[in-house]
């Protein structure tokens, strides 16, 4: 286990980190209580010269009481060109969230990604921390949240053609480490139809 890990890894962890936590809590705040969810997929195809094809997709499922906010996110992508696949990634992430009082929350995420083409065979973490809400009116909200968390992957050695294409994948030695969470989430309503 190493606590001091390269500088562009950790950023990658806190920068998920934020995008994750902070996708949450702006969102929660406007859903009804119970179960909800939503999705979205999208394909794109091109004829000409060269082949193209590429898809995404990506489902949201949200559980609310008046004490706890969880959220289950699946998201995909795929893409492919000339006949050569350049892209294949999953994300799977779930957070919880717990309020202790009308200002402070406590949060615990896990986050797992398979992305083909990242240089890594997979990444995983699980932190949790503590959050606060600063401003929570109807029109402006301010929430912060920091925290600790352990991440594990293992990186791989991508061996390719002279296309650009994968032809071999060299698995490496898992790394383990100690993370740092931190994600901050400001939303304001100017209009009706302006956020």
């Amino acid at each position: 286990m190493s606590i001091a890990a390269p500088h562009r890894l950790l950023l990658t962890s806190i920068m998920g980190a934020l995008v994750s936590g902070a996708s949450l809590t702006a969102l929660a705040d406007e859903l009804p209580q119970g179960w909800s969810g939503k999705g979205q997929a999208g394909y794109v195809m091109s004829r000409g010269n060269s082949d193209t094809d590429a898809a995404n997709a990506k489902f949201d499922v949200f559980l609310l009481t008046p004490q706890w906010k969880h959220q289950f996110t699946l998201e995909g992508l795929f893409g492919r060109s000339a006949g050569v696949t350049s892209a294949e990634r999953w994300d799977l992430r779930l957070q919880s969230d717990y309020t202790i009082n009308k200002q402070l929350f406590a949060f615990g995420a896990f986050a797992y990604q398979d992305d083909r083409f990242s240089g890594f065979q997979y990444q995983s973490s699980a932190s949790g921390g503590l959050g606060s809400r600063f401003f929570d009116s109807d029109t402006t909200k301010l929430s912060a949240q920091v925290g600790v968390g352990y991440r594990s992957l293992r990186p791989e050695l991508l061996i390719k053609d002279d296309n650009g294409a994968v032809i071999d994948r060299i698995p490496l030695e898992t790394q383990t480490e100690v993370v740092a969470t931190a994600g901050v989430d400001f939303s304001h309503q100017f209009n009706p139809s302006t956020r």
